[in-house]
């Protein structure tokens, strides 16, 4: 009779529970989130600023910006600040000046962005220093050794790529980041950048010099391409990654000093190509 009991009170709480379940909707409160992202290279070059909103995560679309004012700004080592340039042609929500400029080794460099309804966003002074050359390259077992000589003068932070190409066609990229925390100031240094393989018939190596902030960006940018496997560019479109992630840098709201996603880097660039 237990038995029977026993098996009558198992029946009935599984008929309970595959009847009685209901769909639920997840409701969340989206709310889009400015996103900014731009870089100045050292050299003559066209500046370029990324301005977009986020998106929800089963959106396939992104939400430019097309509206907003850019403004990028600059230092002197004797503190006078002046405005570069405020002229941009956006499609978009990629803003491109109008004019080239060539940045100032030891000026400081700035962005301000403000938006249709008046927010305001500042991004922190970044310094371009000088470039650092590569006096050596050798490819062993899928890794690229960049020598360099590293100034002693000050920390430096390196972002380090390599593309290939096939028939003037862009390729497969790699990048690593680098600190000269372990071999500052030394005149033999390399850089290594892991898992290359050479799948084109030339190839581009590009080594950027940068603020600790952006180099810290960038770390956090190539972690987020590698979990996601959403290309080796990192670029703007690692910035709207499935699942997404705040990928804050050193721009920040003027308002309430809330970071955004997003970056402004300024970049002393040397570029090898063979």
């Amino acid at each position: 009779m237990n038995h029977l009991k026993n098996v009558c009170i198992v029946l009935f709480c599984s008929f309970v529970f595959f009847t009685c379940s209901e769909e639920i909707t997840l409701k969340t409160n989206f709310e889009p989130q400015t996103i900014i992202f731009g870089n100045l290279r050292s050299g003559l070059h066209n500046f370029r600023v990324l301005i977009s909103k986020s998106v929800t995560v089963d959106s396939h679309q992104n939400n430019p910006v097309n509206d907003a004012k850019v403004s990028l700004f600059t230092k002197s080592p004797d503190g006078g600040v002046s405005l570069v340039l405020e002229d941009f042609t956006i499609e978009n929500g990629y803003y491109d000046s109008v004019q080239q400029i060539t940045p100032v080794i030891g000026n400081y460099y700035w962005i301000e962005v403000t938006l249709a309804d008046g927010t305001l966003y500042r991004s922190f002074e970044e310094k371009l220093f000088a470039s650092v050359p590569i006096h050596s390259h050798s490819f062993n077992d899928n890794n690229l050794q960049l020598g360099i000589s590293d100034p002693e003068s000050e920390s430096n932070f390196y972002l380090a790529g390599v593309t290939f190409y096939n028939n003037s066609e862009s390729g497969f990229n790699t990048f690593t980041v680098a600190s000269d925390a372990l071999f500052n100031g030394n005149d033999d240094a390399f850089i290594e950048i892991e898992d290359v393989f050479d799948t084109g018939t030339s190839f581009e190596i590009e080594l950027s010099s940068m603020s600790y902030n952006t180099f810290k960006f960038y770390e956090k940018l190539l972690i987020q391409i590698d979990v996601n496997s959403i290309g080796d560019d990192p670029g703007p479109d690692a910035l709207f990654a499935t699942p997404p992630v705040n990928l804050k840098g050193n721009i920040v709201n003027t308002s309430n000093n809330i970071s955004v996603i997003g970056n402004f880097g300024v970049l002393a660039v040397t570029e090898y190509s063979e």
